[in-house]
């Protein structure tokens, strides 16, 4: 906001009366008018040019005037915060906020300019302390402005340029290399809290790691390694290195909020890629445990928490959990978090202060670690420390929970190393497609075999590895010639992305999972902590519930699986004292599977994680609902099975029920593999005899039978189940156009949508749209229709009937059966309201278009596309839709949504409410006159990625299926050749008669596309993907502006007789009126003609605005269009792209328009 500088002495324009005002500032009564002085010398306009010439513009009169300015407003400020000494009356909060929200760009880019000229040489920043103290003034006064008020704290979360000095701030160091924390500030660093603000708030956390990242790969590795720097400067500190000695709960504090930051960032993750570069858990394991060591013990609470946090974020960082877990306990947290503990154990023994420490996570975090050690890095680090830890149970045996989760803990530990030593060793790793391997013929050659029966990689790929040359050969003659080379780029892209699972954590899993079912007992003493169940009859032990863990896998092992992991066939050896004939003999790992092979459906290869499950019982995890043996479904036709390259899932089956199914997959020695030739069939021997099997699959897509589902053993009852949606069928959608959500996002809006029974079974008749048109009424074109209460066969409420047609192409997730729910996007809201809507969907066959009536449905708004859901869609569809945004001008919610945009960027949406609403306003009709402010694609597409703008989200649920109406159409369809025939031959009939007319022959080619015959489904019968609407776009909050209208003209000229007087050609006295032509002498053609409103009226349904046939198309039509208002035909998507069946794109909308101004004459 603009001030002019009142003239001297008012103005304080000179120096030394300016530093006396700062300086009283604190003390004098608050005045607005002081406020406002400071704010007059920090006009954005006066901030010199780097092209002024001036060597050095610190001490020019401008600088000066505006830091000092900057000083005042800061005393100013903190006169509103709590405890503050003579504190300023809060009657002039709301002013002096509203003064501040005004000048907030000015005072951002002025601060952004004083830090940047008291820049200095990093080895001259020991000697000159002006340039760390500007800074941290600078932070200071953008903090104490953040926290005066809400509103201005959410503005300053969309500055880029306040973004940008945060991060200019938070990489100051003090000498080279060594990071700036200012310990001397009583409430703590100045610099540190204000880029806290931004990396703890949901609003900017985004925007701030999209400003890191695009400054470059070299700038985010120097970011990354100055954050961790950062942690080692409250240990200097608190020691007293190259620094004098501060106390040490001043130390903690700035400690802690720099490990808040950096955990912080650790989320995002392409910051954490960044971060893992550094190695930065072990950094920040290293820098804790120092600091555990020198600080005081009532501080140990404090850092406890610090590593509970640690924890819980590698835990939440599963891609790359082995590793991050190894380096902390390489770097002693283990031992840190003894001693913590010990040092603790005074406020452990004492009640639990829950409102002042959250002493529960400890346990919680204790837990996680010890769920999470199933990795070959992590069991190298646990070896050497076995003893000791035991010696340490008996001492944390009385610290409350933490005292059985370190039992637990210990015993894991145990565990999983003496796991790896009795049968890592023995595992041989072999991805040989056919099963005709040697050592699953003969196991025994798996223990004989010695150095050369150990697992070798292919080394064109490094990704298969099998068990010896004759392995290798036969694989590459059936199946790994085709995939070397896809093989190799997909193990390189995992490896950069750090998302590799390596042959050597896959034989180790196979060993443990070997250990668990085949080795482990009670009386060993492992099993205190982990139960084990068995199968008895292929029915799970009483009591054990279906999604049960049998020895904790899914807990321990199956969660952290990564989503894409090779895997292969390996076999391992069984102990021969077993004399349990139900015990598990055979261990399958699939490829492409959630719940084993045959069994299940499938999963998509960016599924959830993959689980564990047994043929009488499901082990899973992550999103998958377990499936009960217990409540046997019944008997369904069971559709092949694809499964996917590299993403496992773990099968503990029974033997018997093994052997059984590689008999049903062919009782001969040979089956078809995936190219179609023949290959051995597995040998039983391997099965029968005392040896444990563990067949992992690594095959191309290859489909695979399902068996035959087992059969209930008790009848099910009608209510005990509810209604299961037929799966949908596969059908096409233009990737490059349409929204597309995760199918778990849309699961998750269908949750409260169950489908509708209808018994019995819905009507399967197809018909085309213009049958209903004929038989019913309104029109075969738009994407709402209503049918009048007089021709509708189920007379309900008002007795009009509505109904819509979404395109299935277009809307991936609309309904598809009668019944079913589904969701669309659009900014359309008449859906929304005067339920129950009737719904068609088109054929999926890609024939000729017809229409299959789903049911009754009613829509709700359920949600907005969120920022990560769009951020996901496609780069074209983005484009498409920013594309959309900018160039269309016919519907209001699309204009609107780019008057907001085009304001928020030129920084232009302030105000109140009232004053914004007219703001968008007159930037609608600068729009529509071709003036608007500048944008362009990427300022759209920025503001969806940001939030600013949202699309809606609409559920659509069947509530009823009306009977009446579907008989009604399947008995009026008989009559459909008779209505055609009769329809075809008016058109005929109409067109011969103008066949002497000369006007209209020349005219005939331009109207060509308007006249033809369309026999199918017209190209316009669908919600154009373009539907869609803001976050703050409803109706009800659209400003109110003057609506123009405009008179579009179809089939005639833009000029009317000459007999009509300018005064009867306005719209507020003239309507449209159906049948009424006349002759223009002028022109020499028949014209629609305007009558005046006190003429003879026909009534038309204003409703389903239907003027002649309403299609726009007949010799009576005059379509009136209101651009952007209510009284636009919004029923016709014309003003859009449309997308024909064949996918070529149309002109849409009208012909020739104008203004009603232009028709006068």
């Amino acid at each position: 906001m603009h001030r002019t500088r009142p003239t001297l002495p008012t103005a304080m324009s000179h120096r030394l009366q300016m530093k006396r005002l700062v300086e009283s500032a604190a003390h004098i009564p608050y005045n607005v008018e002081v406020l406002d002085t400071f704010l007059t010398f920090l006009d954005i306009d006066d901030i010199p040019s780097p092209a002024s010439g001036v060597s050095d513009p610190r001490n020019t009169p401008d600088v000066e005037m505006a830091s000092f300015a900057m000083s005042g407003l800061h005393v100013m400020v903190r006169r509103f915060e709590p405890g503050a000494k003579n504190r300023a009356p809060e009657l002039l909060k709301a002013t002096t906020i509203q003064r501040i929200m005004d000048s907030f760009h000015s005072i951002v880019h002025w601060g952004s300019y004083l830090v940047s000229i008291w820049d200095s040489p990093p080895e001259a920043r020991s000697i000159d302390k002006t340039y760390l103290v500007k800074r941290s003034q600078q932070a200071a006064l953008l903090l104490a402005l953040i926290r005066l008020d809400t509103r201005i704290s959410a503005y300053s979360r969309t500055s880029a340029t306040l973004i940008d000095l945060a991060i200019e701030l938070w990489m100051t160091t003090e000498k080279k290399d060594v990071p700036y924390v200012d310990f001397y500030n009583d409430d703590g660093c100045p610099i540190t809290q204000l880029f806290q603000s931004f990396v703890l708030s949901q609003d900017s956390f985004e925007e701030l790691v999209d400003r890191l990242l695009s400054r470059g790969t070299a700038f985010t590795k120097r970011f990354s390694m100055h954050s961790l720097l950062r942690l080692n400067v409250p240990y200097f500190a608190l020691i007293g290195y190259n620094q004098p000695q501060i106390h040490w709960q001043r130390a903690t504090g700035n400690l802690t909020r720099i490990f808040e930051v950096v955990i912080g960032l650790g989320f995002d993750p392409r910051m954490r890629r960044a971060l893992e570069q550094q190695r930065y858990v072990h950094h920040i394991t290293t820098t804790l445990r120092c600091y555990g060591e020198r600080v005081d013990f009532r501080e140990s609470i404090t850092l406890l928490l610090l590593c509970s946090e640690l924890i819980t974020m590698v835990r939440s960082h599963a891609v790359n959990l082995g590793t991050s877990l190894a380096q902390a306990l390489s770097a002693g947290f283990i031992g840190l978090f003894v001693i913590l503990v010990q040092n603790s154990r005074k406020q452990f023994l004492e009640p639990w202060p829950q409102e002042r420490i959250p002493f529960s996570v400890i346990p919680e975090s204790l837990w996680d670690l010890t769920n999470n050690l199933a990795w070959p890095k992590v069991v190298r680090e646990l070896r050497p420390h076995l003893i000791e830890w035991r010696d340490l149970e008996a001492k944390l045996e009385g610290v409350k929970d933490i005292g059985r989760e370190w039992k637990r803990f210990s015993a894991r530990a145990r565990e999983l190393v003496h796991a790896g030593d009795v049968c890592a060793e023995s595992i041989v790793l072999c991805d040989n497609q056919n099963v005709r391997c040697p050592l699953v013929d003969e196991p025994s050659k798996a223990a004989d075999s010695g150095p050369k029966g150990k697992s070798k990689k292919c080394s064109g790929c490094s990704t298969f590895v099998y068990c010896g040359e004759a392995c290798q050969r036969e694989d590459w003659a059936t199946f790994h010639s085709r995939e070397c080379t896809s093989a190799k780029v997909d193990s390189t892209r995992r490896k950069a992305a750090r998302e590799w699972y390596s042959h050597r954590s896959r034989a180790y899993h196979i060993a443990l999972i070997t250990w668990r079912f085949n080795e482990m007992k009670r009386e060993d003493g492992f099993g205190e902590h982990f139960a084990y169940y068995h199968m008895d009859d292929n029915r799970p032990r009483t009591g054990l519930n279906a999604g049960a863990t049998i020895d904790a896998i899914p807990a321990a092992l199956n969660s952290n699986l990564p989503r894409s992991a090779n895997t292969g066939r390996a076999v391992v050896p069984r102990c021969q004292g077993h004399k349990d004939e139900s015990r598990i003999a055979a261990v399958e790992v699939r490829s492409g599977t959630s719940q084993g092979a045959g069994l299940h459906d499938e999963v998509e290869e960016d599924g959830g994680p993959p689980a564990i499950s047994t043929s009488s019982s499901t082990l899973s995890s992550g999103g998958v609902e377990p499936e009960s043996h217990l409540t046997p479904k019944a008997e369904e036709p069971q559709p092949e099975v694809e499964l996917r390259l590299r993403s496992p899932s773990l099968e503990i089956i029974e033997e018997s029920a093994y052997r059984e199914r590689h008999n049903a997959r062919g009782s001969s020695k040979t089956q078809t593999n995936a190219s179609g030739s023949n290959v051995p069939g597995i040998s039983q021997k391997a099965l029968g005899k005392r040896k444990a099997v563990i067949v992992p699959t690594a095959s191309p897509k290859k489909k695979l039978k399902r068996p035959a589902a087992t059969p209930p053993t008790h009848p099910i009852k009608p209510e005990s189940s509810p209604p299961k949606p037929p799966p949908r069928p596969p059908h096409k959608f233009k990737e490059e156009e349409v929204f597309a959500l995760p199918a778990a996002d849309v699961e998750t809006y269908l949750a409260d949508a169950p489908p509708l029974p209808i018994d019995p079974a819905p009507s399967a008749l197809h018909v085309p749209r213009n049958f209903i048109y004929l038989a019913y009424g309104g029109s075969p074109y738009q994407f709402l229709q209503y049918i009048p209460a007089e021709r509708n066969p189920s007379q309900t409420g008002s007795g009009r009937r509505r109904l819509v047609f979404p395109m299935p192409e277009m809307n991936p997730a609309m309904p598809l059966h009668p019944g079913e729910s589904g969701l669309l996007f659009a900014s359309r809201h008449e859906v929304l309201s005067d339920p129950p809507w009737g719904v068609f969907r088109k054929n999926l066959d890609g024939g000729e278009a017809r229409w299959l009536y789903l049911g009754e449905y009613e829509s709700v708004l359920v949600g907005r596309m969120t920022k990560a859901q769009f951020r996901m869609q496609r780069a074209t569809v983005k484009a498409r839709w920013a594309k959309l945004i900018i160039e269309q001008k016919a519907f209001e919610c699309y204009t609107c949504m780019r008057a907001r945009i085009a304001l928020r960027k030129h920084g232009l949406l302030v105000g109140n409410e009232e004053e914004v609403q007219a703001l968008i306003a007159n930037e609608i009709d600068q729009i529509e006159n071709g003036e608007g402010l500048e944008l362009g694609e990427e300022d759209v597409i920025r503001a969806f990625d940001m939030g600013e703008e949202a699309i809606d989200i609409i559920r659509m649920k069947c509530v009823a299926y009306d009977r009446v109406f579907a008989d009604s159409i399947e008995e009026k369809f008989k009559r459909y050749p008779e209505m055609k025939a009769a329809q075809e031959a008016k058109s005929a009939k109409g067109k011969s008669a103008k066949e002497h007319n000369k006007v209209k022959r020349a005219t005939k080619g331009k109207l060509k596309k308007k006249h033809q015959k369309v026999d199918s489904d017209e190209d316009m019968d669908f919600e154009s993907p373009y539907e869609w609407t803001s976050a703050t776009a409803s109706t009800a909050a659209r400003p109110r502006r003057r609506t123009r209208q405009s008179i579009t003209v179809v089939s005639t000229p833009s000029s009317l007789s000459p007999a009509l007087s300018a005064s009867e050609s306005s719209f507020a006295s003239m309507r449209s009126r159906r049948g009424v032509t006349q002759w223009d002498e002028r022109t020499g053609r028949r014209v629609k003609a305007l009558s005046p409103v006190d003429a003879p009226q026909k009534d038309v349904d204003q409703d389903s605005r239907e003027f002649g046939d309403g299609t726009g198309n007949g010799d009576d039509d005059i379509v009136v269009a209101g651009r952007g208002g209510r009284e636009a035909v919004d029923e016709d998507p014309g003003y859009l792209s449309y997308v024909s069946e064949d996918g070529a794109y149309m002109g849409g909308g009208v012909e020739q328009e104008s203004d009603l101004s232009e028709l006068s004459d």
